[in-house]
């Protein structure tokens, strides 16, 4: 079972760099397509890294996926607690995935004025909100920025993430 769980971590590294590398190349070549002026050929272009950029992340997505159950099955990170500002945490994750979004859309934030140190799981926590979020963006295009409300109770805290889409 270790052995198994060292090779899944392992590969999944391997797995990245060439994808960091792949997302890094379409981000340049997206910055020459604006170069271009013949204005369909220009459309073609930025169509192809559209959907490049999409696999791309999906890809990201499911090597984080597959760590996450490996970690889970192997209870690994069951143990690995940390007390951390949840508001800079959930700030941090905004920065990492949702600033500089191609479509302009931002993820709006609404937090409590008092901070709060919590005891959680900070790459659970990271991979549940990216989750969330990534689908309220995929599945509200063309409407009002999803927001993330954290809210702060006594003994524990929730993530309301709402987003505007057609529903389930």
């Amino acid at each position: 079972n270790n052995l198994k769980t060292r090779f899944t971590s392992m590969a999944s590294h391997e797995f990245r760099t060439p994808i960091a590398t792949i997302v890094s190349s379409i981000d340049i070549l997206d910055i020459y397509v604006n170069m271009i002026e013949n204005e369909v050929l220009k459309d073609k272009i930025k169509l192809q890294l559209s959907k490049m950029d999409f696999q791309s992340n999906r890809l990201t997505a499911m090597l984080r996926d597959i760590l996450l159950l490996e970690r889970s099955t192997a209870r690994v990170d069951e143990f690995q607690m940390e007390n951390v500002d949840i508001i800079a945490l959930i700030k941090d994750i905004n920065l990492q995935y949702y600033s500089d979004r191609k479509d302009g859309r931002a993820l709006e934030l609404i937090f409590p004025t008092e901070h709060k140190v919590v005891a959680t799981n900070v790459s659970f926590i990271n991979h549940i909100v990216s989750n969330l979020v990534n689908n309220a963006f995929k599945y509200s295009q063309n409407a009002a920025n999803p927001t993330l409300q954290l809210i702060l109770n006594q003994d524990n805290y929730q993530i309301v993430i709402k987003d505007y889409g057609i529903g389930i």
